[in-house]
């Protein structure tokens, strides 16, 4: 699709979930209707990226939306709902546009075996990809062991350790060992999985009211027993960075100021 100019490949190339794939190919065929000057394609050690610059004078003003040719529009939420990113300047001559696409690769450690079983072919979808993202190991039968991501309550039995999919306004069901919302990263599935697989479920049943999440009360109430960010990163086993991603969002929800106010908050409302 892009052989004028030719392609310019960097890094080493690896094989990518055909969801992925399937961006890149869209992407791709946006170029190929426009004047593509410069096109390449990155393999990082964790991100894909397709970096590009195309030319402006063909397209006309109502080829554009909120400053993104409308070939590209289409592609901005997709890339966002794989973790990526789909981001285009301007030139300084505003004569060319640069665009550039990234989407996470898939990690290459061992995939822990996950079964999704939902009731929505929307969110099995999405569960699907994202956990594949996560460089985890989807089953298409539960082998008796693994833990199992639902939205369906019938999957919920004893004998299984269960994630539960957590939509705004619904309660959590008795009998779950975790649970996850839609806003969840490949990242944080991972973790999920890790922690439950470790014996260390993320959230056992909490306050149907409680605005925070399993992990993030987790998280508070380490911080409440003095612990700093790299030890409870430690503990968790996840990254700092993701501690303080965590802890970022609790103040946001509660429309604290500091750490320890929402930690006074979440106290004084009895989550912790």
């Amino acid at each position: 699709m892009l052989n004028t100019p030719p392609l310019i490949l960097v890094g080493t190339e690896k094989p990518l979930p055909i969801s992925l794939q399937c961006i890149f190919l869209r992407l791709a065929e946006a170029l190929s209707q426009l004047e593509c000057n410069y096109c390449r394609l990155t393999y990082a050690t964790d991100t894909v990226t397709l970096t590009a610059v195309v030319s402006t004078p063909n397209l006309q003003q109502e080829q554009f939306s909120n400053g993104l040719p409308m070939a590209f529009g289409h592609l901005l939420t997709t890339a966002a709902c794989f973790g990526g990113s789909l981001q285009t300047q301007m030139g300084l001559n505003q004569k060319t546009i640069q665009v550039l696409l990234t989407l996470p690769h898939p990690s290459d450690s061992v995939g822990l075996p996950l079964h999704i079983a939902c009731r929505h072919s929307l969110l099995q979808t999405t569960f699907t990809q994202l956990a594949q993202i996560a460089g985890l190991e989807v089953t298409s039968i539960w082998n008796g062991q693994s833990p199992v991501l639902t939205d369906d309550i019938t999957e919920v039995l004893p004998n299984r350790k269960t994630i539960w999919v957590h939509l705004e306004g619904q309660t959590i069901p008795k009998g779950i060992h975790a649970f996850i919302t839609l806003s969840a990263q490949a990242a944080q599935l991972r973790e999920t999985l890790e922690a439950l697989t470790q014996g260390s479920p993320q959230v056992l049943p909490i306050p149907s009211d409680a605005k925070l999440s399993g992990r993030e009360l987790e998280i508070l109430k380490l911080l409440g027993q003095g612990l700093r960010d790299r030890d409870i990163a430690q503990q968790l086993i996840i990254s700092e960075s993701t501690v303080k991603f965590h802890l970022n969002n609790v103040m946001t929800k509660l429309k604290a100021r500091t750490r320890y106010q929402a930690l006074y908050q979440a106290l004084k409302e009895g989550w912790l």
